[in-house]
């Protein structure tokens, strides 16, 4: 049983456009695709983690603490490719998720 609540919505949202702006930059960017690989990997087990229960050490908060490094660091060089509007929304939703799985921000009326 899946319970859809505004968080819930908030993670699905930044998984999906984390996982649009990976794809818009594997195939616009031919230089550095390591970054839009792991971008995706990421985006896809966040996805996933609703669906089917992963090993202890892949949570929600350690998969949105390493797309939130990942979406930084692609933010941050700027590669070519993608666009810089998927990749800052895809951070802020990320920012909110991490921000309210670590207990640092109480947003009333989230769960």
């Amino acid at each position: 049983m899946i319970t859809i609540n505004v968080l819930t919505v908030i993670t699905v949202l930044a998984a999906v456009f984390a996982l649009l702006d990976g794809v818009a930059r594997l195939r616009k960017s031919r230089k550095s695709k390591a970054l839009a690989v792991v971008q995706l990997v990421l985006a896809v087990l966040m996805i996933l983690t609703f669906f089917v229960a992963l090993p202890a050490p892949l949570s929600l908060v350690i998969l949105s603490i390493a797309l939130e490094v990942v979406l930084v660091l692609t933010l941050v060089t700027g590669g070519r490719g993608g666009r810089p509007t998927l990749t800052i929304v895809a951070l802020v939703l990320n920012t909110v998720v991490l921000l309210t799985a670590l207990g640092w921000l109480a947003i009333p009326g989230l769960f």
